[in-house]
């Protein structure tokens, strides 16, 4: 049952993004199997113009961050202040107006909408992380809340090579990816 709502969820993020199957179908195809499953093309057009006007209305809203003190000196009030003014032009550089629509388009059609902080040349950066990439050790989560949770990003080589020049020989050595097993996919997770 996990597969095939894998596979359903492939096809609604298929049918939302316009682009082709990693099985070789295509947008024509999924209508086609949703169709036969008694959904309507009508019904799945408006469905999508919902979910895109909800998702760049509220994705595009920032929330507000304020550092709050109660009981301080001015000294500290005004340190609450620039500490504020500093996360907020924090959170304009990561561009969150800009993640924030398809993160919570992810949410509303997939089911999950994942976002990933991270720092790079001293900023901190943002992206949107499909649930597809995230992947739980089961040994770790069999009893709840696991520790750890791992992304895992196909490349191709050449772009390895270029991202990681120092290490040519062994990216293109390196066996293809292959899953083992031990860890679960994050959408088995659910």
């Amino acid at each position: 049952q996990s597969l095939m709502m894998n596979w359903n969820d492939r096809v609604y993020e298929c049918i939302f993004e316009d682009e082709r199957f990693s099985r070789g179908g295509s947008y024509a195809d999924a209508r086609e199997m949703l169709r036969a499953s008694g959904f309507v093309a009508s019904s799945l057009n408006k469905t999508r113009s919902i979910v895109e006007t909800i998702g760049s209305r509220v994705g595009s809203r920032r929330p507000a961050i304020k550092v709050n003190v109660t009981d301080a000196d001015y000294s500290l009030k005004r340190k609450s202040r620039m500490l504020t003014r500093f996360l907020v032009a924090e959170q304009q550089d990561m561009k969150t107006d800009v993640h924030g629509p398809t993160i919570l388009t992810d949410g509303m059609i997939v089911g999950t909408g994942i976002s990933k902080v991270y720092s790079k040349d001293g900023d901190l950066k943002m992206e949107r992380v499909p649930k597809r990439e995230l992947f739980i050790d089961l040994r770790e989560a069999k009893y709840g809340d696991p520790r750890q949770i791992h992304q895992v990003k196909l490349y191709v080589r050449e772009v390895l090579v270029e991202m990681f020049p120092g290490s040519k020989s062994a990216i293109l050595e390196a066996a293809s990816a292959q899953s083992d097993g031990v860890y679960a996919d994050a959408e088995d997770m659910d």
